[in-house]
């Protein structure tokens, strides 16, 4: 039986699995927040990022397996023991690099590790019973297979037929992605960027479809650290988020609303784009929130607006206005991006599919209709609303829009055709499938992960009569 300290790649996965499964952290901030305060050289932290996004994005398959082959119920093992059973076994089954032995052995250390040495037998032969070679799973399960649970994947398999879903499913298992970041128009340029990124230790790489964006491999140093990142040179964010600037017309308002700004990153994007004397104000519910939005348009260069509000209420355009005398009551362009199921996330932040159900879905179109409705009224005639989500849900993205535009308030807007105005490389990916080119009639924009190789993401822009 092992004696010796775990690797402390694994010792940081095992923490950060810990609160994300027990706790209820999100992966990516208890995983950011572990590695700016660990000392791991750039493979390690590779390999505590494999660990924790690839037993997350596992875990339900995990948990099936592991019940089979244990006598004990899963709810009644510790929790950081059944962390490290997780782990264990994803390195055994999905590892390839790992040897079994290994993954075994490494799992026995972590229980002496934090103290669980009563454990430490009970690992052990757990791990060494199960055989990856005898593993088959059955037709019924092979969304848990994929990490979905079969309720996920029925709703997907719902809404874009079984193909399509397992697709999905296997997209959202990949590792493969690298980080995108926009560049500020106002203090660089893809070209002197790209070069100071590579001189500060990252590979880098265009974006798929904007001049805009660029991707950037795993590099030596922390992005936070990064004199580009210090100097506001760019911002952290997906090609999908940044097709709401690049398709807002922000050039042409004089005025800006974002009425779900944090983290500020398309009000950033937003007021980058606007001509100088724009009127931009982000204003959030959540106060922590908000103020990670002004420290990034200060960070920018942006003098931006922000203010604490609540997007349903019926009273805000009176309420800005009280705050924010120069506030023309109505504005040319609305941002909202609103609160979502997440769904298009799975494989950034793969918690989710623990978290989110079927029930769970409920709860956002009326929060959704009702911010839709609040923005009618913050809307001038003739202005734009931009409504977007990270969700591939169709009861949030374009039934929940239709239903808008079927209403009484809805009656007053109409929706924009996009399809002259996208990349012409988005136009090719999106024109060889036809249901995302359906709905691009219909003038709604679809990034489909499996299809787009990005986060889900939704768009569309309503344009006010008048």
């Amino acid at each position: 039986m092992a004696t010796s300290s775990p690797d402390p790649a694994r010792i940081l996965a095992c923490q950060v699995l810990y609160q994300v499964l027990e706790e209820g952290a999100f992966s990516n901030e208890a995983l950011d927040q572990g590695l700016q305060t660990s000392n791991l050289g750039s493979q390690d932290r590779s390999f505590a990022t494999a660990l924790v996004y690839g037993c997350l994005g596992r875990v339900r398959a995990l948990d099936k397996l592991l019940a089979m082959h244990s006598a004990r119920p899963l709810d009644k093992i510790e929790g950081r023991v059944l962390t490290i059973l997780r782990m264990g076994l994803w390195q055994i089954l999905y590892a390839y690099s790992v040897p079994a032995f290994a993954a075994v052995d490494e799992s026995v250390k972590l229980c002496q590790f934090f103290g669980m040495n009563r454990a430490k037998g009970f690992v052990n032969a757990i791990l060494r019973k199960i055989d990856p070679d005898k593993i088959q799973w059955k037709k019924k399960d092979q969304g848990l297979a994929l990490g979905l649970g079969n309720e996920l994947f029925g709703l997907f398999r719902t809404w874009y037929g079984e193909e399509t879903a397992l697709d999905l499913g296997n997209y959202f298992l990949s590792s493969d992605f690298p980080l995108t970041v926009r560049v500020n128009p106002r203090k660089s340029s893809p070209e002197r960027l790209t070069a100071k990124l590579g001189q500060e230790g990252y590979q880098v790489s265009p974006g798929l479809y904007l001049d805009s964006a660029l991707r950037l491999d795993v590099g030596s140093c922390r992005l936070d650290q990064l004199p580009s990142f210090q100097a506001g040179h760019f911002m952290v964010q997906s090609e999908p988020a940044q097709m709401v600037g690049a398709l807002s017309g922000a050039e042409e308002a004089r005025s800006i609303l974002d009425l779900c700004a944090a983290p500020g990153g398309k009000t950033c994007d937003l007021a980058e784009r606007s001509q100088p004397g724009t009127f931009v104000l982000g204003l959030d519910l959540l106060a922590d929130r908000l103020e990670t939005a002004r420290i990034n348009a200060q960070r920018l260069g942006l003098p931006l607006h922000f203010w604490q509000g609540d997007a349903t209420d019926p009273h805000l355009g009176q309420r800005i206005q009280e705050a924010f005398p120069d506030f023309p009551g109505q504005a040319d362009l609305i941002l909202l991006d609103v609160p979502c199921s997440g769904l298009g996330l799975l494989a950034r932040k793969p918690e989710l599919r623990l978290r989110v159900g079927y029930e769970d879905l409920k709860r956002f179109p009326p929060l959704q209709m009702a911010m839709l409705m609040n923005a009618h009224r913050l809307c001038r005639p003739g202005g734009r609303v931009i409504y977007s989500t990270c969700t591939l849900n169709p009861a949030e993205n374009q039934d929940l829009v239709q239903a808008f535009l079927a209403s009484e308030a809805g009656q007053d807007f109409s929706l924009e055709d996009l399809r002259g105005r996208l990349p012409e490389r988005l136009a090719q990916v999106l024109v060889q499938d036809p249901p995302s080119q359906a709905l691009l009639d219909q003038g709604f924009l679809l990034f489909r992960p499996d299809l787009t190789q990005t986060d889900g993401f939704f768009l569309c822009l309503l344009r006010k009569k008048g």
